[in-house]
């Protein structure tokens, strides 16, 4: 009986509690506490990547420990001038970097291009140190091997700078004007960088000597071995049309052996000599034709 009171007693309170809103919230703020730490469990455990993710991760890892680094810049302004400064603790050292990424031992040079680069890598008003450095990630991407490499690089930076700015343009037109004006200039700069990595690759081949070597089968019964009568394009001519039966051309299947043999032997007659002396031995017949007519 008093089991069976005590069961009654907690069925009212349960019953009285769902009706009490702070009991739901008591309840609610218990369940939101278990799901944070759920989170929280599950935040603490690592990602495990999945075989591709780990074959790319890898490649990755390889391309960084054989690519030198790229070098860095600082960019603040005083004056609405941009002041460059090295993001390195060697000022020394990373000039040095600007100078390997740009294919020169020239300081002088390097820092001639690098200011070249401030003026034509800004997105906006003001050159950022982001803007900067990409540019910056693009020519050292390129690899130029030599000073003319790093000048053509930073043109090729440039002119692809200026084609996504013609193509946002392009992408933001309201009038037929605007569309027109903007697809010649992408067209244009898109030309001319394609232009540009030509002239790269042709200047990097320059030097290259390439040998193509062809292999060429000819079996005796395709061998041709002609005689040529005469000295001169005239009496060819003239051979061909009323030369006896036994000068003209003799092919291979006329002759008694293969096409290594000598002309000599594969005829079976001695070559007629070339220039005058074979002209006065070999008389054509177009000149005994006029003897007979006169």
């Amino acid at each position: 009986m008093k089991s069976r009171d005590k069961f009654d007693h907690a069925r009212t309170k349960l019953n009285e509690g769902r009706g009490d809103p702070a009991m739901k919230s008591a309840s609610r703020k218990k369940a939101a506490d278990t799901a944070k730490t759920a989170q929280a469990a599950a935040a603490e455990k690592p990602y495990e990547p999945t075989a591709q993710e780990r074959v790319a991760i890898e490649r990755y890892l390889a391309r960084k420990r054989s690519t030198p680094p790229s070098p860095k810049f600082r960019v603040t302004h005083n004056s609405n001038v941009a002041i460059l400064d090295p993001d390195h603790p060697d000022p020394m050292c990373a000039t040095a970097m600007l100078a390997d990424a740009l294919g020169s031992g020239d300081f002088t040079f390097a820092t001639a291009v690098l200011d070249q680069l401030a003026h034509v890598a800004s997105k906006g008003k003001n050159l950022t140190a982001g803007d900067l450095n990409a540019a910056l990630a693009m020519i050292h991407a390129i690899a130029p091997r030599d000073p003319t490499e790093a000048l053509l690089a930073t043109q090729m930076v440039a002119i692809h700078s200026a084609t996504i700015v013609a193509a946002r343009r392009l992408n933001r037109v309201e009038t037929v004007d605007q569309q027109d004006s903007a697809s010649n200039m992408l067209n244009k700069l898109a030309r001319t960088f394609a232009m540009q990595l030509e002239a790269l690759k042709r200047y990097r081949s320059t030097g290259e000597q390439k040998v193509t070597v062809q292999h060429v089968n000819v079996s005796a019964h395709q061998a041709i071995v002609g005689v040529r009568q005469g000295g001169g394009e005239g009496d060819e001519k003239a051979n061909q049309s009323h030369a006896p039966e036994e000068n003209r051309t003799a092919t291979a299947t006329d002759a008694v052996g293969p096409a290594l043999l000598g002309q000599e032997q594969a005829l079976g007659a001695p070559m007629p000599l070339t220039g005058r002396q074979g002209s006065k031995s070999m008389p054509h017949a177009r000149g005994t034709s006029r003897s007979a007519d006169g």
